[in-house]
């Protein structure tokens, strides 16, 4: 690839045009883009995220009112600095303005400036008029349709393996009545499933959701999401990990929450509720669900995640199995203590196989399981401390312990410790850690944030971990580290530049695999530099290099973004322009890219090629918008993309995606 040509190409589009946007949508965007890079688990729950961000963008919480739930239910916020929000306002009297966010210690300024779009300060005394017709005026309404596909052929298709059509298809609808009232309706399909079958689409989730400001604060029928203590017991939605952190390890208080993503599987459906009596809180459940399964026999194979249903073999697998969970999630806070509980109950329709490779030696998933834990938090000025104690009816134990302290207005320490059992198994379960199992894995994590002045912010972390048994690829107890750096610096309200690099160190089977060869260290460097610049606020580019190198391997990926989004203007959008060259798998490179209204992608990138796409949104009236995106990826040295049923003849690969949303 011609790198002359590139430079080229980026001038170009940089001189041509450039997009801007307003604070609250670059505030989402930095958002979403900065947690991305943490999930710890593939899923499609950033969606409920960015509505989540949007629903209050419109509906700002009031500083003066705020609860720490509220707060902490902001991901990007850590549960230390919801706290010392919530302290500064007990100990010096309501807030009067959003400023004086700037004396809360845990709080650097670009944190601030990313919560602004989001909350308010009320003027005292400000009464709100609870007639009927200002209830319907309060109900706010949503319906979008999208549609997507990849245009090439693809081998599932030409072949008739797959049942159903190229398109993707997914209808929502929302109504919400704030602190009132939700409804939600979502169904989806993927490409290669049927949209109609046995005379429903082929996901198909919805929820009903009161509220009160009573002793019963929340009742939610259908699908809902639970999140318990620091997720060793339960935990469904969205789990980060490590990162250059914008929220801290430790996590937040989000208990109960209907459940608006297209994930199949990491959700319960049947009725939860949220009661409150002073300092004590509850919320009991129970769930009665299909879920999709391989079987081997009469017995459970294993649980399966993917949510396809495009063959006839995974169709013959999808929601054959019964799952009916129950439990109780508790906590009483006390002044800056709080202690909670955690009980899951689950009995499957079938018996789980006790044919199982040796590095599931002892996991032991039964037909009735049972989970139970205990957790706390500790707050008190500068310093929050967090931990959770979890365990099994099958003798399987978890735990982790960690710390936050602000040790000055510049300064801040982190750390946890955690030790999962190898024969701990929480099938709701997603605890901080290398391992996407919360289970044989031990490790201690050590981060510092230095904000020496408004304009540089260091992060620097440290995670040395160690697995006691067996691993899937590993066939030997291994161990590893991760150490990561992150500079950032921001000279004016329109420039921003990040530096960052990261050595990871693994162990992993050596080649030719022998008891007497073993295992030896993996290592790889990713290393990035990235330049945020707002010409005006209506123009805005961003450039990105970012390189890796492992063992006898190594590669790059340039970027250039052009945003658009001028005030007034019907008309926004946004394009990027990408070369990439890596040697295989091992040094590919993930990164975050915009897309349509509560839909995002994160692919990864490998072998040597171009990739661009577009994205435009059209705004026809208050009520009715439209948006649009194309992607196409080249392959400099591909003959065939893909494999199997997802094989594409050929070294390129577009994608088409069209969305229209109205809001009455």
């Amino acid at each position: 690839m011609n790198f002359k040509l590139l430079l080229w190409l980026l001038l170009l589009v940089t001189a041509s045009s450039a997009f801007g946007q307003t604070q609250t949508e670059e505030s989402i965007e930095q958002i979403l883009e900065e947690l991305s890079q943490r999930l710890q688990l593939d899923e499609a729950d950033l969606s409920s995220l960015h509505e989540l961000l949007l629903q209050r963008s419109k509906q700002p919480i009031d500083l003066n009112k705020a609860t720490l739930e509220e707060l902490s239910a902001f991901t990007f916020l850590s549960p230390e600095q919801a706290a010392q929000i919530i302290e500064h306002r007990e100990q010096n009297g309501r807030f009067l303005d959003l400023l004086e966010l700037q004396s809360v210690q845990a709080l650097s300024l670009e944190q601030i400036k990313l919560l602004l779009p989001f909350i308010e300060v009320k003027a005292v005394g400000l009464l709100e008029d609870l007639s009927l017709s200002n209830t319907f005026q309060k109900l706010n309404q949503e319906l979008f349709v999208r549609w997507g596909r990849v245009i090439e052929s693809q081998k599932g298709f030409m072949e008739h393996q797959y049942l159903g059509t190229p398109d993707k298809l997914l209808f929502r609808y929302r109504a919400n009545y704030p602190d009132r009232l939700k409804v939600g309706i979502t169904a989806e399909k993927d490409p290669g499933e049927d949209w109609l079958y046995k005379a429903r689409p082929d996901f198909l989730s919805g929820y009903m959701s009161f509220q009160s400001k009573g002793k019963i604060k929340e009742l939610i029928l259908g699908d809902f999401s639970l999140q318990a203590g620091q997720g060793l017991a339960l935990w469904t939605g969205l789990s980060f990990g490590k990162g250059a952190s914008i929220a801290g390890i430790a996590r937040s208080e989000d208990h109960l929450k209907p459940y608006t993503s297209v994930n199949e599987q990491q959700y319960f459906r049947g009725i939860a509720s949220e009661f409150q009596h002073k300092q004590f809180r509850c919320i009991p459940f129970v769930s009665y669900r299909k879920t999709d399964a391989s079987q081997d026999s009469d017995s459970i194979s294993s649980i399966l995640i993917s949510g396809f249903h495009r063959t006839a073999n995974e169709r013959a697998q999808k929601s054959n199995i019964t799952q009916i969970n129950t439990g109780l999630i508790s906590d009483y806070r006390w002044k800056h203590l709080k202690l909670g509980s955690t009980i899951v109950y689950t009995r499957s329709s079938a018996p789980f196989s006790e044919k199982k490779p040796l590095y599931d030696r002892f996991q032991s998933p039964q037909k009735n399981t049972a989970v139970a834990s205990l957790y706390y938090t500790f707050s008190y000025r500068n310093l929050y401390l967090f931990g959770e104690l979890a365990g099994t009816d099958h003798q399987g134990v978890s735990g982790i312990q960690g710390a936050l302290v602000t040790l000055s207005p510049k300064l801040t320490f982190s750390t946890a410790y955690r030790n999962y059992g190898r024969s701990y198994t929480s099938a709701y379960a997603a605890g901080f850690g290398e391992s996407s199992k919360t289970s044989n894995e031990q490790g201690l994590y050590t981060e510092l944030q230095l904000k020496p002045n408004g304009h540089w912010e260091i992060t620097a972390f440290i995670d040395q971990f160690r697995f006691p048994w067996l691993k899937f690829g590993v066939d030997a107890p291994s161990k590893g580290y991760e150490a990561f750096t992150q500079i950032s610096f921001t000279p004016t309200k329109r420039l921003k530049v990040i530096a960052r690099q990261g050595l990871t160190s693994k162990e992993q089977n050596a080649s030719g695999f022998t008891p007497l060869t073993a295992i030896h260290s993996n290592n790889k460097t990713q290393s990035r530099l990235e330049l945020w610049y707002k010409i005006n606020d209506s123009w805005q580019i961003r450039d990105r290099i970012e390189l890796v190198q492992t063992a006898g391997e190594q590669g790059y990926l340039l970027y250039q973004d052009v945003i658009y989004h001028p005030l007034q203007s019907k008309l926004s959008g946004n394009l990027r322009f990408s070369l990439f060259d890596t040697g295989s798998y091992d040094s590919r490179i993930y990164t975050y890219e915009n897309d349509v209204l509560y839909s995002y992608s994160i692919p990864a990138f490998q072998n040597e090629g171009i990739r661009a796409y577009l994205n435009l949104r059209y705004s026809i009236n208050r009520n009715l918008d439209l948006w649009m995106r194309y992607s196409r990826t080249r392959y400099e040295n591909l003959s065939a993309i893909g494999s199997g049923n997802e094989l594409i003849r050929g070294n390129h690969k577009s994608d088409v995606k069209l969305q229209i949303r109205y809001q009455f």
